[in-house]
């Protein structure tokens, strides 16, 4: 069984890719207070989906899905930060977005060696 200190950082680990490829994605979601409302709202949907399948809801649940949100929506902000500093100013547009497909083709096939490490690592 999952302790609850795994359980929390799973979550949080959950809900990073959510906040990242908001702003990433979509204009609208370049602000921290709509990523956290997206967030909050995606979570939520969860949580209420879970009653009706017989599963247990939680608080924490909620708490740290936001918080992966969160540390996702700060990681774009980083990220997209130094990519359109060094690199989209220096050759074309969409550049940016070619380098982004990258990243989420590399975590495709490289996600499930990470998460099967991080499985053994926590059990």
């Amino acid at each position: 069984m999952i302790n609850d200190f795994s359980n929390a950082c799973l979550n949080v680990l959950l809900f990073v890719p959510f906040g990242f490829f908001l702003p990433v994605l979509w204009k609208e979601f370049r602000n921290a207070k709509k990523v956290f409302i997206a967030g909050f709202a995606m979570t939520s949907f969860i949580e209420i989906a879970q009653i009706f399948t017989g599963r247990a809801t939680d608080i924490d649940d909620i708490i740290t899905n936001i918080a992966g949100t969160l540390v996702g929506y700060l990681i774009a902000y980083w990220f997209t930060g130094i990519f359109t500093r060094k690199i989209v100013k220096n050759s074309k547009k969409n550049d940016f977005y070619i380098i982004c497909a990258s990243v989420v083709l590399i975590m495709f096939f490289l996600q499930p060696f990470i998460s099967s490490l991080l499985w053994e690592m926590i059990l």
